[in-house]
């Protein structure tokens, strides 16, 4: 059969794909063959469990000459230089526990420092903690930030008077402003969530990303108290990496597959031969194997990273938490900063500092997408 079915994954959580690849299973016989298309960690990942959970034959198809997709990691010299993210969010649903599978527990590493900043009207603002993860935002966080206006406090004040939102889904946008108010939204909101993720706040889903605060949300009718949503405000770290670099994670992953064959430097025209067929590229990118579904009508946006080392003696800032933010509006060409060095054991001597700055790109012309 030639591609009987096909699934497109998101960079998502292990068991979180196996869960959906065994709905896929209710209703199909049990695979023979699956293609994953795509060795990023989430192809990776999908790969790491059909092998545990099945014995089906399964080809892992990657354009690049390298697995990891966006993941990776350089030593230069005595750096430790991360090409792309620096960390996993802790709190996803089974990462720990996949982790551990994969025999990695010991090299996990926590961020050394927690607190950050962000850059608003020409100076540095230290956040505080209890906006930090925006899990239970509490009346003295909102009093303690410096770079809210008196007014902008009292509207984020009044969020539990807000009344209970009846979409099913809407933009991180209209959800903070409708619940803290525009300047808590541009602020804090928009550069936390949806600065991660190199988009723009009304152009990005709750419900696709942050599903917890819509559920936090309804349960508000029924107890008025703030508590996190639910998952985001376990004990622990929120962000983890590893001794090595995040390219730990890719080497791990490939090194438990044993009967998954890798296809590297192999880009596709066409959907491979099989049974099932799992799709774990970016949206556009997979338009081409999947014609007439739409996914070039999906909106991209592409960043950068510059990554630089400066003798520390050369920066009269203390550099004390792990970097800043730029709300939009700020009239700079970066979104902001990570102090790698300060962040991270490991990364750099003690008379170095190890700084990645973030740009965003250029938007592309509507409807049609650039990869980065």
């Amino acid at each position: 059969l030639r591609a009987t079915s096909s699934i497109s994954a998101t960079a998502s959580s292990p068991r979180r794909l196996w869960r959906t690849w065994s709905g896929l299973c209710k209703w199909s016989r049990v695979p023979k063959r699956v293609a994953i298309v795509g060795g990023g960690v989430t192809g990776l990942a999908a790969a790491f469990e059909l092998e545990r959970a099945s014995d089906a034959e399964i080809d892992l198809y990657e354009a690049a000459p390298r697995l990891g997709g966006k993941l990776g990691t350089e030593r230069i010299s005595d750096l430790v230089v991360e090409t792309g993210p620096d960390a996993l969010f802790a709190r996803k649903p089974g990462l720990m526990e996949t982790l551990d599978d994969l025999g990695l527990t010991d090299e996990i590493i926590e961020p050394k420092e927690r607190e950050f900043m962000m850059y608003v009207r020409g100076r540095l603002h230290r956040v505080p903690a209890g906006l930090v993860t925006l899990n239970a935002v509490r009346p003295e966080s909102i009093q303690a930030a410096d770079f809210l206006s008196p007014e902008g406090k009292a509207r984020a004040l009044a969020e539990p008077e807000q009344p209970i939102g009846t979409a099913e889904d809407e933009s991180i946008r209209s959800f903070f402003e409708r619940r803290f108010g525009g300047e808590f939204t541009r602020l804090v909101a928009e550069p936390l969530l949806a600065g991660t993720h190199g988009g723009e706040g009304d152009r990005l889903s709750m419900r696709a990303l942050f599903p917890a605060y819509l559920q936090w949300e309804r349960r508000r009718v029924q107890n008025p108290t703030p508590t996190p949503p639910q998952g985001e405000g376990a004990p622990g770290p929120t962000f983890v990496s590893f001794r090595s670099g995040m390219q730990t994670l890719v080497d791990a992953l490939a090194t438990s597959l044993k009967r998954t064959r890798v296809h590297l430097s192999t880009k596709l025209d066409t959907l491979p031969e099989a049974d099932h067929v799992l799709v774990a590229i970016p949206a556009n990118h997979a338009a081409s194997l999947l014609p007439n579904v739409g996914l070039e009508t999906i909106p991209t946006r592409s960043s950068a990273i510059a990554t630089f080392a400066f003798p520390r003696a050369s920066i009269g800032h203390p550099l004390d938490g792990t970097g800043f933010l730029i709300p939009s509006g700020e009239g700079l060409p970066i979104t902001g900063a990570t102090w790698s060095s300060a962040k991270w054991p490991g990364r750099a001597p003690e008379d170095t500092v190890l700084m990645r700055i973030f740009m965003r790109l250029p938007s592309p012309p509507e409807g049609r997408g650039v990869g980065g």
